[in-house]
């Protein structure tokens, strides 16, 4: 197992459409384990591909409330959201900064386990709100996009200001 290097914007790769997994073989373990290496790193949470620098449909989640749904979620498919609500949410891949931002509070996802076969979970609250940013990731498209133009760049300046700040520090 590895702790894999977090992308962070304005890197293009976080913007690349995720590309189906078709092979559930020993590589896809390894990526699956290093990728829950990854978070536990970071102090929990979700993470995807992407955010690694690879470009395949496959996000995990470090449970939330008690560890429930500690998961693995190849090919995921978002088949009903329900009740949505704004929210305080960051990302890794955003250093520094955090924004309120509408999600859903359930949903419904289809997708595979790491042998290829296809499951259901219905999550809650955040591991709702933490499926569907990942989703969004494999999707490219980040958490910012859901804030105005002004807030996207009063929120980048203060990332470049944090990231700076790390530098000299």
């Amino acid at each position: 197992m590895a702790i894999r290097k977090v992308l962070q914007f304005p890197d293009e790769q976080l913007r690349l459409m995720c590309e189906t997994i078709t092979v559930f073989d020993d590589a896809l373990k390894q990526l699956v384990d290093d990728m829950f290496e990854t978070v536990d790193a970071y102090g929990g949470g979700g993470l995807a591909a992407a955010q690694i620098n690879v470009q395949q449909r496959v996000f995990v989640m470090n449970g939330g409330s008690g560890d429930k749904n500690v998961v693995a979620c190849i090919n995921p498919e978002i088949i009903e959201q329900r009740h949505e609500a704004v929210t305080e949410e960051a990302c890794y891949s955003f250093p520094g900064i955090s924004a309120k931002v509408k999600r859903p509070l359930w949903v419904r996802v289809k997708f595979q386990d790491i042998t290829g076969a296809w499951k259901e979970l219905e999550v809650k609250d955040w591991e709702a709100r933490c499926v569907h940013h990942e989703i969004e990731h494999l999707d490219g498209v980040v958490f910012i996009d859901h804030l105005s133009g002004l807030k996207r760049k009063m929120l980048l300046e203060k990332m470049r200001k944090f990231k700076q700040k790390q530098q000299i520090g």
